[in-house]
């Protein structure tokens, strides 16, 4: 069989150089769907081959954009063909010409991965023309999004890679400067065993704030260096049951009954991630929401929401809500920064500030995210979205 060239115009697909495949193991088949393709105003190299030739051509990995299978004289090959070329790293368009009204059969080759089937008939020409013109569309277009993700996974490797130098830097920064204050506190307590009575009330108090100061920086720079090493935890994952989880947290807390406080949950899915970094995400916000309320009876609620496809993966929402003192819409945004603590509070509550920003970092570090909501006085809660498979 002679191989032609037929030129073909697609504006809206804006390719140069397209290779067409016309497959059939008639002659005079396969001259007619040539010549039909001649009339179109496309522009691309049309190749009529058999299914020996195109078998041959796809073990050596020829690259063409478009497959046009003349149904009617390869019917036998057909699914053997069509799945081979579905298969092919370039996923070339898939369009089948057929006499054949058989919906099941027609469903077959739809399933094994032809793009558009054409019924020889009444202007059936100007069907193949829209097919093609559609199938090549979707190909272009599946190629830009391949592309697209690419590009993104690529881009997030980029800040993967860089948020881990950065985490080891401040690591590194946080566990020398560790190092220099407990040096500086052990010498202001030494002065203040040794020669605090040879100084005045003045001095000793002074030295005493020192010695304060010193202890809440060891703290802050303590939390740093463990900010930055939460990456490192993260790397180990598994199957987790968050009933389980949760039984751990409470056990961990010490609840009595007098406390009045009640955590309700039961039935939560299974997640994938890090047990422990897991743990501190429950048990901060379980831990937040004993803290900051101003209830005698504190409720916490835990509850699985509807699961979700993300790129593929299976994700699911767990929310985490509270009957505490709520946060006010214009600090909702701030709340997650570490070392963040209302300014405003008429209440000044112990820590550091950076249990919300340690929920949130484990919660990206698990291709996650959290969110909240809240009404001052009423309630508080928290969305986390972690994944349930690896």
């Amino acid at each position: 069989m002679e191989t032609t060239e037929t030129n073909i115009h697609l504006n809206e697909i804006k390719q140069k150089a397209t290779t067409a495949i016309i497959v059939s193991s008639d002659e005079a088949s396969s001259k007619n769907l040539s010549t039909v393709l001649s009339n179109f105003d496309l522009q691309m190299t049309v190749e009529e081959v058999t299914v020996d030739k195109l078998l041959e051509y796809i073990a050596e990995g020829y690259d063409f954009h478009l497959a046009i299978i003349d149904w009617d004289t390869i019917s036998k090959n057909s699914p053997t063909l069509i799945k081979e070329l579905a298969l092919l790293e370039n996923d070339p368009a898939i369009v089948l010409v057929t006499s054949s009204h058989n919906p099941r059969q027609i469903a077959k080759m739809m399933e094994a991965g032809v793009n558009r089937v054409v019924i020889k008939g009444e202007a059936w020409d100007q069907d193949l023309r829209i097919s093609i013109k559609q199938a090549l569309r979707i190909r272009k277009l599946e190629e830009q999004n391949q592309n697209l993700i690419t590009s993104l996974v690529e881009a997030k490797e980029k800040v993967e890679e860089k948020n881990k130098r950065l985490d080891e830097f401040s690591s590194t920064v946080a566990h020398d400067i560790r190092g220099l204050l407990a040096t500086i506190i052990m010498r202001i307590d030494y002065v203040l065993e040794t020669d605090g009575k040879n100084l005045t009330t003045s001095t000793k108090e002074m030295l005493k704030k020192a010695f304060e100061t010193g202890e809440r920086l060891t703290e802050i720079v303590q939390a740093t260096y463990d900010f930055a090493r939460l990456g490192r935890e993260a790397v180990v994952q598994r199957e987790i049951n968050l009933d389980e989880l949760l039984n751990d947290v409470i056990s961990d807390m010490n609840l009595k009954a007098g406390d009045n406080i009640s955590i309700e949950f039961k039935n939560l899915p299974s997640v994938w991630g890090n047990k422990g970094l897991l743990r501190r995400v429950f048990t901060n916000l379980i831990s937040n929401s004993i803290k900051y309320t101003n209830k005698k009876n504190i409720l916490i609620k835990v509850k699985a929401l509807d699961a979700f496809i993300l790129n593929g993966r299976k994700f699911i929402k767990i929310n985490v809500e509270d009957n505490g003192i709520g946060i006010e819409q214009e600090k909702i945004n701030r709340i997650f920064g570490i070392f963040w603590q209302d300014p405003d509070a008429s209440i000044k509550y112990e820590g550091l500030g950076v249990g919300l920003a340690v929920v949130q970092r484990i919660v990206e570090l698990h291709d996650g995210e959290v969110s909240v909501e809240s009404e001052p006085g009423e309630f508080t809660r928290f969305t986390l979205t972690l994944p349930t498979t690896k």
